[in-house]
């Protein structure tokens, strides 16, 4: 495997990981807000997506170690197209949670501000 594709993988599998901890801690954040709110079916469908992204991270990085220990170039382009593809995913279903959360109710709240 030539240096600059090696280079490339471990940048690419460093970046994979800040996203998986970046997803981690938001899980976290998430749940500590669920344990104070009753009712929270928006935090708990962020809850899932954020898992499921989680996942797809973890999935990334084990395809990139692979890579990384021998397996065949076919595999850089999967990882990267997935990677992108996740991204922009994520970044859009992200987006629309935010400005969810941030739209005020019937009664002029926050959504994320009230509780049962």
């Amino acid at each position: 495997m030539a240096m600059s594709e090696e280079a490339k993988l471990r940048r690419k599998l460093q970046q994979v990981r800040l996203e998986r901890i970046k997803v981690e801690r938001h899980l976290i954040q998430l749940e500590r807000r669920m344990s104070m709110q009753r009712a929270a079916h928006v935090l708990r469908r962020d809850l899932e997506r954020l898992e499921e992204r989680r996942a797809k991270l973890i999935e990334q990085e084990e395809k990139i170690r692979k890579q990384l220990e021998g397996e065949p170039a076919e595999v850089a382009q999967t990882v990267e197209d997935e990677h992108e593809a996740t991204i922009n995913a994520e970044t859009s279903a992200v987006a629309e949670t935010v400005e969810e959360e941030h739209q005020p109710d019937t009664k002029g709240n926050d959504i994320g501000s009230h509780s049962e």
